[in-house]
Parts: C-alpha cells; sequence; structure tokens
C-alpha cells in the first residue's frame, strides 16, 4: 500500500515552485499528499488574488490536499520580510497542536526561512514519523545575504537552529555537490552520509517550441525579479552597448517581484529603456513558447558564495527549452553550463566582459546557437531527468521506512593487497558498451601484480568483468553520492589511500592501455618514490600521437598554464605524497576542467612529476571528448577564465592570468594554432597578434 505523504513548505501553488510539481508527480504514483503551507504572496510580497487569512484556505489541487495556515507577508520592507519568516512556524505551532493530520512521513521543502522547518520537524517528533528535507537555501549564510545582518548575537541562534533541525531528520538533500559540502559541515562526522545530492528538474511543460525568426539578438529572463537575481547588470550591460552604437540587442524580462521597480529605475537611470521589454508575469506554461522567440536564455545572481553552490532551478528549465545559455554567475553553474558546452558565461559584476559576450553570442549565428541548444537539452536528459531522479527519491525513500533511520552505504570488505599499486577508474553505464575493451587491455599486462580499484558512479548492478590478474578487485560504490567527476576522482584517490596503496594508476573507463603500461609505472615508482606523480604518452585508436613532443619531466606550474597535455587517464599519483587536507582542498575547487586544476595545484602545492616510458593510454576519440574534437575559441575562453578564476583565490599569478586573457581580441588569434595537440592551447597570450 502507498504511503501518505505530509509536505511542509512555506510556498505552494499557485506560486511557482519545484515542489508543486514533486507533490503532483507523488499524487501520479499513488501516494497520498497533503501539503501544509502559507497564503501565496509570492513574488509580490503581496497576497495573490483569491487568496488571504480566510479565503481558499483549503483546496484540492491535482489530488493534493492543500490546507493553508495564516502568513504575513513580506511587502517590500525588511521588517515586513522578518515578520513573514516568523509568522509561518508561529502559526504552525498551532496548527500542529490541533491537528489531525496522519501520515507516514514528512517532506519539508525548505526555501528561506529555514523556519518554516520547525513546524515539519515538530510534527515528525509528535508522531513518530521520520523528516526528510530538501534544502533550497543555506542558513543562516542567505539570511546574512539578504538582510545584511552577520552580528553574532543573531548568527550563532540561526546556526543551532538550522543544526538542530538537520540533526532530527532521517535524511536531507541539497541541489548541488558544493551545497551538500556546506550542509555536512551542519553535522557530526558519523551523520554526513545522510546528505547528499539530488538535483532539480524543470517541470514537464518546459519542452523545445519551434524557434521564431526575427531581426537582431533577444536576450531573455525570465523568473523573479528580486535582488538575489542580480539583474542590476543587465542595465550596465546595455549601456555599454549603446555607447558603441549597437542598437540590434533586445533584453525581454518576462516576470515580476519585489526588486521591480528598483530595476526599472536602473534602467531609467542608465538611459537604455529602448533597450528592454518588460512583459510582467506569465503563466508558466507560456515560458516555453516565449523562449522560443529569443536567441539566448540569460540567468544571473548577486555575488555571493552561497549562489556559487547553487544550481539554480531555472537553468534546467532553460536546458529543458533547448535554450543557449549566456550567464553572469561562478560556481557550479557555469561547471554545468562548461559541461554541456551550452553557453557563455561572464564574471559576476562585470558588465563589460557580459556585454562582449553579448555580442560574441549574437555573431554565432543560428546554426551554432542552434548546436548550443541541442547541448543544452541533452544535458538536462542525462542530468536532470524528471522521471529517473523521481524514481531516485521514491526508492530511497520506501527503503528507509523499512530500514530506518535510514540507508548507509555499505562498506567494501577490505583485501589483502598483493602490490603497493592499484590500477584505478570510474566505472559508469554510459560507458559500459567500453568496458570489455578496458578489461581486455588490463588483462593484457606483462606485469599482473596489482589490484584494481573502481569507483561506481551510476550502475545498478555490476557486469561480470572476467578479470585475469593477480591482484583482488574492490568496488567501491558511490552510486548514491550523484558526485562530480571531479569529485569521483578524488574519492577514488581518498579510497586506494585508505586502503594502503602507495601508488594509484589512473585510467579512463573508456579508454584502454598499452601491454606495458603497468609495468612501466611499477618500475618507475620503484626508481623514484619521491616523485609526485607520473604521466605517459596518449595516442588514438588508430595509434596517431596526440600529444606530442611531452617533456621528460614538469616542475612548474608555468609549464601547463596556458594549456594542458596531464589528464587523469594518462597519469599516475605517489599516494603518500598527498596529504588528506590537500584532497579536501582539492574537492572544495571542483571545476569542469578538474585535471587541469588537480595538476596545477599539485605542481604549486606538492611536487612535480615525470614522464614514464613504455608506457601509452590509448584515447577513443568520441562525441564527448574533448582532445580530437575542435572547440571554438569562445568556449577555450570560458573555460580558461573559469580555471584562471578558481585558482587565482589561492595563486595571485593566475589572477593576472585571468586579467591579460580577458584583454585578448579573439579575433586576433589563430585558431589553427593548437600547441603539440595540447588541452586548451589554441589562446595563447604569446600567440596573440
Amino acid at each position: 500500500m502507498k504511503k501518505k505523504i505530509l509536505i511542509i513548505c512555506q510556498h505552494f501553488y499557485p506560486e511557482q515552485f519545484r515542489i508543486n510539481d514533486i507533490a503532483f508527480e507523488w499524487v501520479n504514483r499513488g501516494y497520498e499528499v497533503s501539503v501544509v503551507t502559507g497564503t501565496p504572496n509570492y513574488p509580490t510580497g503581496h497576497f495573490l488574488p483569491g487568496y488571504n487569512w480566510f479565503k481558499n484556505t483549503k483546496e484540492t489541487v491535482n489530488g493534493v490536499a492543500i490546507h493553508r495556515i495564516p502568513l504575513i507577508p513580506p511587502g517590500n520592507s525588511r521588517l515586513g520580510l522578518v515578520f513573514n519568516y516568523l509568522s509561518f512556524p508561529f502559526f504552525g505551532f498551532w496548527w500542529n497542536l490541533f491537528t489531525k493530520e496522519k501520515a507516514d512521513f514528512v517532506f519539508m521543502f525548505e526555501t528561506s526561512p529555514m523556519h518554516q522547518c520547525k513546524v515539519g520537524v515538530r510534527y515528525a517528533k509528535r508522531h513518530n514519523v521520520p523528516a526528510y528535507l530538501y534544502v533550497q537555501d543555506l542558513w543562516p549564510e542567505n539570511f546574512e545575504m539578504i538582510t545584511g545582518i552577520s552580528h553574532p548575537l543573531i548568527i550563532k541562534p540561526l546556526t543551532r537552529m538550522v543544526e538542530k533541525i538537520y540533526g532530527a531528520c532521517a535524511h536531507l538533500w541539497g541541489t548541488s555537490p558544493t551545497f551538500v559540502e556546506a550542509m555536512q559541515k551542519r553535522v557530526p562526522e558519523s551523520e554526513k552520509d545522510k546528505i547528499t545530492f539530488w538535483p532539480q528538474f524543470a517541470e514537464d511543460f518546459y519542452q523545445p517550441k519551434e524557434k521564431v525568426f526575427h531581426e537582431g539578438f533577444n536576450l531573455m529572463f525570465t523568473g523573479n525579479i528580486g535582488e538575489a537575481q542580480g539583474l542590476e547588470i543587465l542595465p550596465e550591460a546595455a549601456a555599454i552597448l549603446k555607447e558603441r552604437g549597437i542598437d540590434d540587442i533586445t533584453f525581454t524580462i518576462v516576470g515580476d517581484g519585489r526588486a521591480r521597480e528598483s530595476f526599472e529605475k536602473s534602467i531609467a537611470d542608465a538611459g537604455v529603456s529602448d533597450y528592454f521589454v518588460l512583459t510582467g508575469r506569465k503563466n508558466p506554461k507560456e515560458i516555453p513558447g516565449l523562449l522560443a522567440t529569443a536567441d539566448a536564455a540569460f540567468i544571473s545572481f548577486k555575488d555571493s558564495d552561497i549562489f556559487e553552490r547553487t544550481i539554480p532551478a531555472k537553468l534546467q528549465s532553460y536546458m529543458a527549452c533547448a535554450m543557449p545559455i549566456l550567464a553572469a554567475a561562478k560556481g557550479e553553474t557555469i561547471r554545468v553550463i562548461t559541461e554541456a558546452n551550452c553557453g557563455m558565461a561572464s564574471p559576476l559584476g562585470d558588465a563589460q566582459a557580459l556585454a562582449e559576450n553579448i555580442l560574441a553570442m549574437r555573431d554565432l549565428g543560428h546554426e551554432r546557437l542552434l548546436e548550443m541548444g541541442d547541448n543544452a537539452y541533452r544535458y538536462n536528459k542525462a542530468n536532470f531527468d524528471k522521471e529517473k531522479l523521481m524514481d531516485q527519491i521514491c526508492e530511497f525513500i520506501e527503503n528507509d521506512l523499512k530500514d530506518r533511520p535510514g540507508i548507509r552505504p555499505k562498506k567494501q570488505a577490505q583485501t589483502s593487497n598483493v602490490s603497493d599499486v592499484c590500477l584505478g577508474s570510474v566505472i559508469y553505464s554510459q560507458a559500459e558498451e567500453y568496458l570489455p575493451d578496458l578489461i581486455n587491455s588490463i588483462n593484457n599486462q606483462t606485469n599482473k601484480k596489482f589490484d584494481l580499484l573502481l569507483v561506481n558512479d551510476n550502475y545498478d548492478q555490476m557486469p561480470d568483468l572476467g578479470l585475469d590478474i593477480q591482484g583482488a578487485c574492490t568496488i567501491h560504490d558511490c552510486s548514491d553520492m550523484h558526485l562530480t567527476p571531479g569529485r569521483l576522482r578524488v574519492e577514488l584517490m581518498r579510497k586506494a589511500k585508505e586502503m594502503g596503496y602507495h601508488l594509484l594508476v589512473f585510467i579512463d573507463a573508456d579508454d584502454t592501455m598499452s601491454p606495458t603500461r603497468m609495468e612501466a609505472y611499477i618500475n618507475a615508482y620503484k626508481m623514484d618514490k619521491k616523485a609526485t606523480f607520473f604521466y605517459n604518452e596518449l595516442v588514438t585508436d588508430s595509434g596517431e600521437i596526440v600529444l606530442l613532443d611531452l617533456p621528460k619531466s614538469v616542475d612548474n606550474v608555468r609549464d601547463i598554464a596556458q594549456y594542458n597535455f596531464l589528464g587523469m587517464g594518462t597519469t599516475a599519483v605517489n599516494l603518500d605524497r598527498i596529504p588528506e587536507e590537500f584532497l579536501d582542498s582539492v574537492a572544495a575547487g571542483d571545476t569542469p576542467v578538474f585535471d587541469w586544476y588537480f595538476y596545477s595545484r599539485m605542481l604549486l602545492d606538492i611536487g612535480g612529476g615525470k614522464l614514464v616510458k613504455n608506457a601509452t593510454t590509448i584515447y577513443r576519440i568520441g562525441e564527448n571528448n574533448m582532445v580530437g574534437i575542435h572547440r571554438d575559441l569562445l568556449t577555450e575562453r570560458s573555460v580558461k577564465l573559469t580555471h584562471y578564476e578558481n585558482l587565482a583565490r589561492l595563486y595571485p599569478f593566475f589572477g593576472e592570468l585571468y586579467d591579460e586573457l580577458k584583454q585578448v581580441d579573439l579575433n586576433t588569434v589563430d585558431e589553427a594554432s593548437n600547441y603539440k595537440g595540447y588541452w586548451w592551447s589554441i589562446i595563447r597570450m604569446d600567440n596573440v597578434k
């Protein structure tokens, strides 16, 4: 029999939040769903038409029973916002005292404020049922950003409240990997694994529509107009374009919100009203059709560490509609856009860079924009598919209810290591067709005295490997952790250190290797156990050398500052030289170009590496691989700016490269000047005319 779910959330239909679709989908799957929420007031800050404390307090929408408790609307003042934050838990306290609502578990969808979760935690404790929490806004960080209040007398009690709520939950989910890391700092070490990544998805009606062609370039933003969105950068960019005499750009703003009035004033003050079209609030189901009239979709937010960790729900909606994306952002948003190869991004607050990207995207042409949109759509289907994500959470909760307080990943049985050396790889179902080739190359090694360590990213059931080596095979299951590619490699290194290995040789799941590769690495390690890492040649499956003239050693980060030849499939690391603190630091700086970031940090913080002869990685040129595939200058510049920006936080040298690269006129760069086949080597400061 399907369970009865009680959802606690301060905002629900007709307010537009992802919890609406989650609740409706649970009903479609046979669950009985009730929602306790507040009086609708988002995004305007005033009661929506047809609602107040006494009107439409009980409704049934799409099979969901909605019970609305009184809520003080925030209006447009910060004092009003404080009363709004406090009113839901206050009235929720009285609802808890008298409710006869029965449920098998509580699901809390937390947008600001975190105080709303008190209602769900109190109900769960009183009725002895588990409470699950899906966190959208980090607290107290979000409170500090919105209010500007950071005094310990205010922040410390809020922090204690958050930690108490987290501690009372059976399981919590965050909307991005870095969100999860921040949340895990609020719980004891023993409870960190009860906080995992579960991304948001777009509602079903977000689908690509037939494009409407027009003159000029139309950049569209859809959604809430609030302080957090950082939209004031658009009038600044428009003013730059106007000063340059460019008049074929239109900024279409679809939405409403508490900051609309101040946003309109910033447009008028900049003298660019003729560049903007503000449509007001629209029915969400109209958005896909409106986006079809635009050339690209815009996303931005306020400059804050919180938003660096955020994958905004708007991003999935744009991608589901196959839109090229132009962003003024950082962190997780840039990671997704870069991984998907679906747009361009400029640093937060940099109106000049945004204006340049607008012009660059305008000049790409229709076919390239369609290609970016297709990339966005495919990435969304692969990573943010609603059906798959709902299957995940339903299966987790059903299993968790059978075996409370929750599922924990099973620890792998420790095995005796036959060697100090292990071969490590991250395996995933998308590369399953290539796995037999990899296993065959492992079985054909001339020296088989090594162990195999595999990190399972997303296999539900592991295939039969058919190994023929002297060592043991350990499978470290990370399928429930939903880690990024970079963090999966960090997890591989952590597990190898935990198991006592000294040398970890990397191989990618869709590559193979020469028969002498492991023997060559074992011998190189025996000859020099002080080297921090080793690297080898890369060839295609047709035998063509990809990375030409590799140096015999590399000791200075400047050797890979403007390009890279150290990949996770062509290297090995001396685990004895790498402290746990370094891995923690590297994981926190996860980027779309993780191998480049990782080996830059290795060279800067630990030491250099050596070339290993008679060892070759055989690279399979594929649709998603970067080597051998033409990449345009805009993509390379975007990747490099992200890479330099991440490293500049630790090393000023990269800040200089970042500033220098921003000044490069791409029209002066020879696109055929790829340097020795190395990654990201077309744009070099010494190659600019």
